[in-house]
């Protein structure tokens, strides 16, 4: 069960509990607004992982983009750095993301 949040910042503390944002980012009406999004963690050393959950268009789906600090490295040096996201393309009308 989602509940809106009333307050501009989110602010749980430190917990060991699992929480889900939905947000939804309304259609682009010109290429000029099609620009990069960047999802920020704040504090990102404090967070052991986030994933991002984005909608594949047109097959359906969800792309997993995961970030936090005890995940493997891999091919990101970085991996608790911020995340930077292309919208897909087919965004003609509002997408709704999950981010867990």
């Amino acid at each position: 069960r989602f509940v809106r949040h009333a307050g501009k910042i989110l602010n749980f503390g430190l917990k060991s509990s699992a929480y889900w944002i939905r947000f939804t980012i309304d259609a682009f009406k010109d290429q000029i607004s099609q620009k990069k999004w960047l999802l920020y963690f704040d504090w990102p050393n404090r967070i052991d992982y986030a994933t991002l959950y984005i909608p594949k268009f047109p097959d359906g789906g969800w792309f997993a983009r995961e970030v936090g600090r005890i995940l493997p490295t891999g091919p990101d040096p970085h991996p608790s750095t911020p995340t930077a996201f292309l919208p897909p393309e087919a965004f003609i009308q509002p997408v709704t993301f999950y981010l867990r």
